[in-house]
């Protein structure tokens, strides 16, 4: 299933992280897609990986919440940039980081390769300082 369209892109970011339905990314993500974690240097690659980490993240942050601010869709690929807001309660994916139970609020943006089929790539770029800044585990 290829989304391209504004509410498609809307639709699917509610589902896959406000609602937590997992298993909503096999249904738009190739399953070679590759998942490009800028601020933290790391990369998923598989959809399974994307799902797992998907699954950890909510583990640390169980209310997430994301809204979007703006969609730009070109041909081959779409851009969103975002806002969320989580309780920190469990720990940080990659960095075990115990709960401090602070909330963080952040922005961010996404660029989506979009494949004949389904989403390819993925590009995840966020203010992972400020995050680490919020939970108190770096001084402001």
């Amino acid at each position: 299933m290829v989304i391209n369209t504004r509410e498609e892109i809307i639709d699917a970011t509610d589902r896959i992280f406000n609602q937590n339905e997992f298993d909503y990314i096999d249904e738009i993500y190739a399953d070679d897609m590759v998942m490009h974690l800028i601020p933290e240097g790391r990369e998923y690659e598989g959809r399974e990986a994307f799902k797992q980490w998907r699954r950890e993240h909510h583990e640390a942050f169980p209310d997430f919440e994301v809204e979007h601010e703006d969609v730009i869709i070109g041909d081959e690929k779409f851009v969103t940039q975002w806002t969320a807001h989580a309780t920190h309660e469990g720990p940080l994916p990659g960095l075990g980081t115990p709960a401090t139970n602070k909330t963080v609020e952040y922005r961010g943006a996404t660029v989506h390769r979009i494949g004949e089929e389904k989403l390819t790539e993925a590009w995840w770029y966020f203010d992972l300082f400020g995050i680490l800044m919020q939970l108190g585990l770096v001084p402001k």
